[in-house]
């Protein structure tokens, strides 16, 4: 399987890439030709960042979009390399994003707009996309991560809380 999980910054490639690595045991890798054959998923700019992994035949490039504002055009280039090449598509998209002060729904409803199609989107879970492109039948999961799940914030929120959970010591840094 082949995927792309589109992200908001640098932190927070590097949270997932650190996860990956660490605790799911996959391997940090190059693009490989053999793999992602005719195209590769690369940033748009020079602030963008592309760091791609392997467990096995499962591939996935993880991207920092470099902001929310940024997302739309990150997914629209995924988007249009599938369309261009239906018969080798990224086969998963997961979105990972900052909830900030927005709501849930604002946020989904956003990135229903981005990848069109009807396609109605819930966080955390898997919604498919089916589509035929140039008489090939292509299917694409997509997955909304908005986090934190039940409080406004960011990926930091919840690591600031885990560090301040193991105890007295480490909650004084939050203190100043």
């Amino acid at each position: 399987m082949k995927s792309v999980i589109l992200c908001e910054g640098g932190d927070d490639l590097w949270f997932l890439a650190y996860y990956l690595h660490k605790r799911a045991r996959w391997a940090p890798t190059a693009i490989i030709n053999s793999i992602w054959k005719n195209y590769q998923i690369s940033a748009l700019n020079n602030r963008q960042e592309v760091k791609c992994f392997s467990c096995g035949n499962d591939h996935v490039v993880i991207w920092s979009a470099c902001g929310k504002d940024s997302f739309e055009k990150s997914i629209q280039s995924v988007l249009h390399l599938i369309d261009t090449y239906p018969f080798d598509p990224v086969d998963s998209i997961v979105i990972v994003r900052d909830r900030d002060d927005d709501s849930t729904p604002q946020i989904l409803e956003s990135m229903e707009s981005w990848i069109g199609n009807n396609i109605r989107l819930e966080n955390k879970t898997t919604s498919t996309l089916y589509r035929e492109i140039d008489d090939c039948y292509v299917k694409t999961y997509f997955t909304p991560v908005i986090i934190p799940f039940s409080e406004e914030g960011a990926i930091e929120t919840i690591l600031k809380r885990a560090i301040k959970e193991q105890g007295e010591e480490e909650s004084t840094i939050f203190l100043r």
